[in-house]
């Protein structure tokens, strides 16, 4: 299994979109994803 990490400076947003660009045929899955910040109302 594969793991990433990827900081991005301090920014804000509404949704997240994941772009998977490789794979072996159809088996590719993302298992969890984690998010820190502060949420904003």
């Amino acid at each position: 299994m594969q793991r990433d990490e990827i900081k991005i400076p301090v920014t804000s947003a509404c949704h997240l979109r994941f772009l998977i660009k490789s794979g072996l045929d159809h088996f590719v899955s993302i298992h969890n994803v984690s998010v820190d910040g502060t949420a904003v109302h």
